[in-house]
């Protein structure tokens, strides 16, 4: 397993352990996703959580998952994006601007 699915799914059952939360766990892929939250939900912590399908690559997943947020929470207090791209194969200039793309932009977006 990489280390941001670890990283993002320990933050995860973290900031559920300390009760007061409500922890929406974006992933890109519904499968994994829905996996991670199944493990959560049998560690019986305290917070709750649920799953949001969003690549911050793709627009759309972006959008669907905003409107998602609006509609059921009204507002997202904190957003923490773990989804760090290295793009193989191209240039280093291709490779800075797709992953500030990622790692910033989207955040921005997504906000």
């Amino acid at each position: 397993m990489k280390a941001a699915p670890v990283f993002g799914f320990e933050l995860t059952a973290q900031l559920m352990a300390k009760g007061s939360y409500h922890v929406l766990m974006g992933a890109r892929s519904a499968q994994k996703g829905y996996a991670a939250l199944q493990g959560l939900h049998s560690w019986n912590l305290p917070g709750s959580v649920d799953m949001l399908l969003l690549d911050v690559t793709k627009d759309d997943t972006i959008e669907n998952a905003a409107t998602k947020v609006r509609r059921d929470h009204g507002r997202l207090d904190i957003l923490v994006n773990n989804a760090a791209v290295v793009p193989p194969d191209h240039t280093l200039h291709e490779q800075m601007r797709l992953t500030f793309d990622t790692n910033a932009t989207r955040s921005l977006i997504m906000g």
